[in-house]
């Protein structure tokens, strides 16, 4: 299985790295596949791209992207028709505008929602020359219909996930490693606020057991994690948390704060929300050896912040 990650859209073209393709790269090599991936950070002409193809020569071809690369991804996704093989589209756009999606000719199979159970069934049914049209989180086109099933519940057990596969990637080439020597991890899924400019709404309204839309590993099985992605990178300097709020959980972070500095024990940085930081917490901060913490303020205005964007936070919290 080849993945194709686009993400020249962003404002430097510099390689990075995404936990999502990373996750179901190792969930397929834990499953018997081979995969690799065909990393676009910046715009390459048609020769080029078929070349890498043949070059990878899959025979699943998976499209991971966002929205804001739907429309450059689409000559993308025209020019690998000339590699006859299952295509399978997955990522945010293709589960929150799979109507869209779909409408684009080339696409004919997109994944929704949580995709490793869906795309380890997909590859699975392709090796085995099975009928895929009725895997859960599936549309497929068939015979000018489309048929659309339902999705399956979320992953409530992250401890049972592998640990990323960051060699996918080739990490030591990318941005994170060079510029800022920091490896990067993930402890939870799921956020519990609907503010009005984001997805989340909408992505857990897809789910049956929504109740269960915020996760978060154990912190003994995210310390293992974080040991283990070091002895990989033993050089990185300090780690990056991409967690929407690496507080939410109390009972997650307070033992998971006392292991890390036990254990790990190097500077790291995370993404919290103001409301969440009371004293015990900026002390559990100091003392695992937080460096620094990014706080979305989105507006000094508390009506455009709590009317209009919806983040119920007061201005005394935030000062």
């Amino acid at each position: 299985i080849t993945f194709v990650f686009a993400d020249f859209a962003a404002a430097s073209n510099n390689k990075k790295f995404h936990i999502g393709v990373a996750l179901l790269s190792a969930v397929l090599k834990q499953h018997g596949f081979q995969t690799s991936l065909i990393h676009l950070f910046e715009d390459i002409g048609e020769a080029h791209f078929i070349q890498e193809l043949h070059k990878h020569s899959p025979d699943v071809l998976a499209f991971s992207y966002n929205s804001n690369i739907f429309r450059p991804i689409k000559k993308y996704i025209q020019w690998a028709e000339v590699l006859k093989v299952q295509k399978i589209h997955g990522g945010l756009h293709p589960t929150i505008a799979p109507e869209e999606c779909m409408e684009f000719a080339p696409i004919q199979v997109i994944c929704r929602g949580e995709g490793e159970e869906a795309l380890v069934e997909f590859c699975r049914a392709v090796q085995e020359k099975k009928d895929f049209r009725f895997i859960r989180n599936l549309w497929v086109k068939d015979q000018g219909k489309i048929i659309k099933n339902p999705i399956r519940p979320l992953i409530e057990d992250l401890d049972t996930l592998p640990f990323l596969d960051y060699e996918v990637f080739n990490y030591h080439e990318l941005a994170n490693y060079v510029d800022f020597k920091q490896l990067v991890f993930m402890a939870s899924r799921g956020c519990p606020y609907q503010c009005t400019y984001c997805c989340n709404h909408s992505l857990k309204k897809l789910y049956p057991n929504q109740e269960k839309y915020v996760r978060f590993k154990t912190p003994g099985r995210f310390i293992e994690e974080i040991k283990d992605g070091l002895k990989r990178y033993p050089n990185v300097e300090s780690l990056r948390f991409f967690d929407d709020t690496l507080t939410l959980n109390k009972d997650f972070f307070i033992p998971f704060a006392n292991l890390y500095k036990k254990e790990v024990g190097r500077p790291y940085s995370c993404n919290d929300r103001a409301n969440q930081i009371t004293r015990e917490i900026a002390e559990k901060f100091k003392e695992s050896g937080c460096a620094s913490i990014d706080i979305g303020i989105e507006s000094g205005n508390e009506k455009i912040r709590n009317v209009v964007m919806k983040r119920h936070m007061k201005t005394e919290q935030i000062i």
